[in-house]
């Protein structure tokens, strides 16, 4: 329940409260009064008639003697007036009362007329003689019994009604600290724990609006937790690659400064000047390059979004397949490629021609020489290459639907399992390669594979046996991108 739909309902509990306990006096006093009235008219009656039998008397009226009006019996709770045939008053029960005369009007009004209030009950009747009334007589009798019955329901009532207010009070309180006052208690310490550095979880679990809100600021904890964990690898990840960026521009550098002092020498020959030269242009390019990549891999792991456009694959793929037989011819590595596409694709080209000379350049890289390298490019309706291994065929098979594969094959000594996990990362490089620097790369360029692949909504895996490894590249068909026509 809504904490506005339980105030509703509190508000509303509170105020019929004191009403349900008035119409319960209203039942009980109703109901005293039928059980009472009917003792109280029998007993009534008889009073009347035992008065009525003393008060008959004529001779009260004609000749109001002391010694005949004794003879009125006396009862505290029973009021006797006796009046002349005029409405003058010759006799009251009540001491001390003080004698005056009614109106005539007010003598013969309600005559046998049993009157009853809440307090009181009246009967005032004429006494004839021979057919003409000589005088007056009015019994009015105090109700004791009723009053008091009244009086201790009154009382239980009150108490009632007040002990059910406060019993209302105390549950409403009880209600507003368990469902308002608590969970807002430990969501502030939450949140002060929070602000410190700690982590306290709010064991509370409602559908009102507290129990969303305590809901919402967990998520909330757990997304900032996650933004921290990925700042700090963030920033671990920066720490590394301003360490690998230091080491590798660290060597070239030393490089190039070593063949210019060099060069500045008188001694040296022709051909050995041009090969310092030739060294320091290709260290210059590498660092050129290294810088580059390090631009590019700053770029994609930002908000950067591919320049989509729609394309035919089978003329796409064999365009960007194109190309590398030379740079392989001048490593002395035999290129392979095949390529079978239909359908329509959504790519960025420039990041996809990256992509490719990326996945080449570190194939050739690992490839020894006078074995192959091979690209294959397949969609769903091609099957897949002989090349390509059975057991790695099946498994492409089940998760190729609607989607082109990109295959590159290097023969040459295979990854590690347990370095396979780190060939994405940026700046890294297997052991034997920091000491190699003819097949040494910058170590950005399968970081920045992985980054453009998934930005096209595909992946990217590498499998990796003892003389061939496998990058294998999955890209969807026209994969809901920006179409730039």
């Amino acid at each position: 329940m809504k904490i506005k739909n339980k105030l509703i309902v509190s508000h509303i509990v509170a105020m019929l409260a004191p009403i349900l306990g008035l119409w319960i006096l209203f039942i009980l006093v109703k109901d005293f009064n039928k059980e009472v009235e009917f003792k109280d008219y029998i007993n009534n009656m008889k009073i009347f008639e035992k008065y009525g039998d003393t008060l008959n008397n004529v001779e009260l009226y004609k000749n109001p003697k002391k010694e005949l009006l004794s003879q009125i019996p006396k009862q505290d709770n029973i009021k006797v007036d006796v009046y002349d045939k005029y409405g003058t008053i010759i006799y009251s029960s009540v001491e001390n009362y003080f004698y005056f005369s009614v109106s005539k009007e007010n003598l013969y009004k309600n005559l046998y007329d049993i009157k009853q209030s809440n307090k009181f009950i009246t009967l005032k009747k004429p006494v004839f003689e021979k057919e003409e009334i000589v005088g007056f007589y009015e019994i009015t009798i105090l109700r004791t019994e009723w009053l008091k019955g009244l009086n201790s329901r009154t009382a239980v009532i009150i108490i009632s009604v007040v002990s059910i207010f406060i019993m209302t009070f105390v549950m409403i309180l009880r209600v507003i600290n368990r469902k308002i006052n608590l969970p807002i208690g430990l969501l502030v310490k939450s949140m002060k724990k929070f602000a410190i550095g700690e982590n306290e979880e709010i064991h509370y679990c409602s559908n009102d609006e507290i129990g969303e809100l305590i809901l919402h600021f967990d998520n909330m904890k757990k997304q900032i937790g996650q933004k921290n964990k990925e700042l700090r690898e963030e920033q671990k990840s920066k720490e590394y690659m301003i360490s690998a960026v230091s080491h590798d521009l660290k060597t070239p550098l030393t490089s190039i400064r070593a063949y210019t002092e060099l060069l500045k020498r008188n001694d040296i020959k022709e051909y050995e000047k041009e090969s310092y030269t030739s060294i320091i242009l290709n260290k210059c390019d590498y660092m050129s390059n290294m810088v580059e990549n390090l631009l590019m891999y700053s770029v994609l792991t930002t908000e950067y979004e591919m320049n989509l456009v729609s394309v035919e694959g089978e003329e796409f793929f064999d365009m960007l397949s194109s190309g590398y037989e030379e740079i392989c011819k001048t490593e002395e590595v035999i290129y392979i490629k095949e390529v079978g596409v239909k359908g329509n694709y959504s790519v960025d080209v420039n990041q996809m021609i990256r992509v490719m000379d990326n996945v080449i350049s570190n194939g050739v890289r690992y490839t020894e020489k006078g074995k192959k390298l091979y690209l294959g490019i397949y969609s769903e309706e091609f099957g897949l290459s002989n090349w390509i291994n059975s057991k790695t065929r099946e498994r492409l098979e089940d998760i190729r639907k609607d989607k082109v594969v990109i295959i590159v094959k290097n023969e040459g000594k295979g990854i590690d399992n347990q370095e396979i996990e780190n060939v994405f990362k940026p700046f890294y490089k297997a052991d034997n390669s920091r000491r190699n620097t003819k097949n040494s790369g910058t170590g950005l360029g399968l970081s920045i594979v992985k980054l453009i692949i998934e930005k096209h909504g595909g992946e990217v895996m590498i499998i990796s046996e003892k003389q061939e490894t496998m990058i294998v590249m999955l890209i969807k068909k026209d994969n809901g991108g920006k179409y730039d026509d």
